[in-house]
């Protein structure tokens, strides 16, 4: 529904116009079918010319009734459908995005030093339930790469010059393996449509990714993007806005890198205090002597 309430606004001018020409062409048939009735005594010319009338008033209020049909689209079913293509893609950010995006520098929080540090005995280990000698062995564990993980030494972007199209997330360089939001502005004064595109791997030319025709004026969520299609390597991600004659306006693009989920911690087993320990074991010493001498 959405697709042809936008397709019928995109032609509405010439609509309009093909309906003015029908709507002139037959204002003229019905003139002429009412001077033939005036003009004639025969009673079948007078019937035909009569004919010719109720035709030619038919055509006209449906040609009247179809131009309020694309006015009506243009009015009412336009505006409503991109009210709700926006309140969608504003659900499926907040769905997607689960912290709050602001702008500032990137800066890692540092734990400020302890104050007041009270020391304390070493702890015995065989109080603890185990045997004294044997220690606690701490387990190698992989480092996960965290979303938004930017790669160094990444191409310089192309355009994203001016507020009319921006991507902020994903950033340039950032390392993507799973769904993401596409956060950024796309909008200018005559504005028609934003397309997201992708090229790189197997892709030798840009391909859409998505279509909108809702501008995005405060930065928010533009689209979605699904690593899952695309094999792993660099990509260039890029938005450009149109405006209503389908002119290329502005345009910003980033490079990106499509790459498997990074693997997980391992979990370190505990051993509860008092229970001994489940590696690591001596079997149990024999007997001396025989069991089965008197």
């Amino acid at each position: 529904m959405s697709l042809i309430a936008g397709l019928i606004d995109q032609i509405a001018l010439g609509l309009y116009l093909i309906l003015g020409v029908i709507f002139v062409w037959y204002i003229q048939k019905w003139g002429n079918a009412r001077f033939d009735l005036r003009s004639t005594t025969f009673e079948l010319e007078r019937d035909y010319a009569r004919t010719q009338i109720a035709n030619a008033a038919t055509v006209m209020i449906l040609v009247i009734e179809m131009g309020l049909v694309v006015l009506g689209v243009q009015r009412v079913v336009v505006p409503q459908v991109r009210e709700d293509d926006a309140q969608i893609a504003a659900a499926a950010a907040a769905a997607a995005v689960n912290v709050v995006i602001e702008d500032g520098d990137f800066v890692t929080p540092t734990r400020p030093a302890p104050q007041n540090v009270v020391p304390v005995d070493p702890v015995d280990p065989a109080s603890l339930g185990g045997a004294p000698n044997q220690d606690i062995i701490a387990t190698p564990t992989n480092t996960p790469t965290l979303v938004g993980t930017i790669e160094p030494n990444a191409p310089e972007v192309s355009g994203c010059d001016s507020e009319n199209a921006l991507l902020q997330i994903p950033a340039n360089g950032m390392r993507v393996f799973e769904t993401i939001p596409i956060v950024g502005t796309a909008f200018i004064d005559d504005f028609s449509q934003y397309t997201i595109e992708i090229r790189g791997g197997n892709i030798a030319e840009f391909s859409p990714v998505s279509r909108h025709t809702i501008p995005v004026r405060e930065r928010g969520a533009l689209s979605q993007f699904d690593p899952a299609p695309y094999e792993n390597d660099t990509y260039q991600l890029r938005v450009m806005v149109f405006d209503s004659a389908t002119v290329l306006q502005a345009s910003c693009q980033v490079t990106i890198y499509v790459t498997d989920r990074p693997a997980t911690s391992t979990p370190v087993p505990t051993v509860a205090p008092g229970a001994p320990p489940a590696f690591a074991t001596e079997p149990p010493a024999e007997p001396e002597g025989d069991p089965l001498a008197p």
